[in-house]
């Protein structure tokens, strides 16, 4: 069994040899964005799905901080991972790099292949009654995430791809331009919170939708074309209640009641 304090020995000794832990201030002082976090409000949802795709059995986890061991090629598809770095060979993805540390290790860098840049528009929906159910459809073989997606709610109409997206992050806002011939739903590699707001840009038709999808994501919903802005904020005079829903939010869906 391996907890946090086992890595970060690790990731000590690598720094010492070589001058870079290669997974937080290692990869953020260049200016690198990871998955891995540090951080006491890691959410109940976060915390949940990371350990059940990325961890390995008997891992010890502690509250702020996950220990991630394993690899799930489509959740971390889905949640829009592009790259691997790892101390051993992994099975998956692209070599792109390998560099030899201390003691005869190395570390790989693994491209991996179609990850989730805005561009999943799944049109196949699976109704969701609890978070185990949820878990057991995203661990399907047969669950494709870039044509099906997981919801707790029907949406009562047929969805259909996308012709175009795309998705960019300025100054910690996400912006989102689509189009498509019809009703369509895009799962966007950023975890769903009550505390995003989202502006409209373009005058369209309908206003578009933002809910949780495939239990952890952000999904928008959206007729024919989108031109939006996505905001993350709490504040005591906005949002106050945010991060509670998000919470009494996940409790439903643990327990299975809407």
């Amino acid at each position: 069994n391996v907890g946090w304090l086992d890595l970060h020995g690790l990731d000590g000794k690598m720094i010492d040899k070589v001058g870079n832990d290669h997974r937080m201030v290692g990869l953020w002082f260049y200016g690198i964005p990871s998955l891995f976090e540090h951080n006491s409000l890691i959410s109940p949802a976060f915390y949940t799905f990371t350990k059940v795709f990325l961890s390995k059995p008997g891992d010890l986890q502690m509250r702020s901080v996950m220990v991630w061991r394993e690899f799930h090629l489509p959740f971390l598809q889905t949640i829009g991972v592009r790259y691997i770095i790892s101390d051993d060979k992994l099975p998956i993805g692209k070599l792109r790099e390998q560099i030899s540390l201390y003691d005869n290790k190395s570390l790989f860098l693994y491209e991996v292949p179609n990850p989730n840049i805005g561009n999943y528009s799944p049109v196949k929906v699976f109704i969701s009654k609890n978070l185990e159910d949820t878990l057991s459809l995203l661990k399907s073989p047969q669950f494709q995430p870039t044509t099906d997606v997981v919801l707790n709610s029907p949406v009562d109409v047929d969805l259909v791809n996308t012709t175009s997206t795309e998705l960019f992050v300025n100054n910690g806002d996400v912006f989102v331009r689509a189009k498509s011939e019809g009703m369509s739903l895009l799962v966007l590699p950023f975890e769903f919170s009550h505390c995003l707001t989202i502006t409209n840009l373009k005058a369209t038709t309908e206003f578009p939708k933002l809910f949780r999808v495939n239990g952890l994501l952000t999904g928008v919903l959206f007729n024919r074309q989108i031109d939006i802005k996505i905001n993350y904020f709490t504040g005591a005079f906005r949002n106050a209640s945010c991060r509670i829903r998000d919470s009494e939010e996940f409790n439903r869906l643990i327990n299975g009641s809407n």
